[in-house]
């Protein structure tokens, strides 16, 4: 499957993300705001977990992909470029 990676600063940038929330709370990405448009997760290519946070590698509805930070400790979603 062929995406589009789109140019975003090198570093975490905090967002706002949708999740679906089941037995464990919130569990992965449904969609997420990046300059100043809300983008459905179309997929999610990967998932990693750390003691501090979880990752997700996701596509967008318009075949952009996107890298999802959740910070446990913070509390807090950030978005990172994809190169």
């Amino acid at each position: 499957m062929g995406f589009e990676v789109i140019p975003l600063r090198r570093d975490w940038v905090p967002t706002q993300v949708k999740c679906y929330s089941g037995y464990k709370g919130e569990e992965y990405p449904t969609s997420f705001l990046t300059r100043g448009k809300w983008h459905r997760v179309e997929s999610i290519l990967d998932r990693w977990y750390d003691p501090d946070a979880n990752y997700f590698k996701v596509v967008d509805e318009e075949n952009m992909a996107f890298l999802l930070r959740w910070d446990l400790v913070k509390d807090q979603w950030a978005i990172k470029a994809i190169f």
